[in-house]
């Protein structure tokens, strides 16, 4: 296998797990979330891979839009190639929800499980930087890196900028990685009362216990198209994707 399957399969099956668990929809953002993956060795978007249109919340539970392809991001793929300069091995991403609440509960759950944590503060950002995408994302990753003492964090919170949608991303080797980890995180106690799921309508809280039941997903959903794809995805030639629908920078 090549390392544009690899890294396709890979994606596959991340969004296989997200869409079995009903708990993450408490992480997905009104602007909707994504996962990406790069080659090794990739400089520019077209070398990183994730979902097209993104991952949204459809009856409660996340649903990817698209298929899996390699520039399906703008964002999220110069982040990971900013970081893959420090880190060639941290080459998946995935951004969540960001709130003063979730913050405490992610400093708390990386404290336990070891994982390092970086809060960054966009209102910092020099001006000559918020003018240009390709340097405000150049800056996001380095202050990552500088707050991490020269590493690649694995949780990093960013708030604060003018017109920036404030978020949280999820950094690891692998799309799986970062996805086990939102699993994880959308499984701590009183996330479902800090960040509500998009479609929820109600002012009821949900219990985790309520959404983190594995349900049995339907022969139409998207994820059994997905599958089909795994072994002969590379074989479809790529579409210029828009990935316009990115967080704001």
């Amino acid at each position: 296998m090549d390392d544009k399957d690899a890294v396709l399969g890979n994606l596959v099956q991340a969004v296989g797990m997200l869409e079995k668990e009903e708990s993450v929809s408490h992480l997905i953002p009104e602007i909707r979330t994504n996962v990406a993956y790069a080659l090794p060795l990739a400089v520019t978007p077209d070398e990183v891979a994730a979902i097209k249109g993104r991952i949204t919340v459809v009856d409660g539970k996340p649903r990817a839009c698209g298929y899996p392809g390699l520039g399906a991001s703008n964002h999220l793929a110069r982040l990971i190639i900013s970081l893959m300069k420090t880190d060639p091995s941290k080459r998946a991403a995935m951004d969540i929800k960001y709130s003063k609440g979730l913050q405490k509960l992610l400093s708390d759950y990386c404290e336990i499980k070891g994982l390092l944590m970086v809060i960054i503060d966009r209102s910092k950002e020099p001006a000559e930087v918020k003018q240009s995408e390709n340097q405000s994302m150049q800056w996001l990753a380095e202050q990552m890196v500088s707050l991490s003492y020269g590493r690649v964090p694995d949780v990093a919170c960013s708030f604060g900028g003018e017109g920036k949608e404030p978020v949280t991303v999820l950094i690891g080797k692998t799309a799986t990685e970062v996805v086990k980890m939102a699993v994880d995180i959308s499984q701590i106690k009183d996330v479902a009362k800090v960040e509500k799921p998009i479609t929820e309508t109600t002012n009821e809280p949900v219990t985790p216990e309520a959404t983190t039941q594995e349900k049995t997903l339907q022969s139409n959903d998207l994820f059994d198209d997905l599958q089909s794809l795994d072994n002969s995805i590379s074989k479809k030639p790529e579409e210029k994707t828009d990935s316009s629908d990115d967080w704001t920078l």
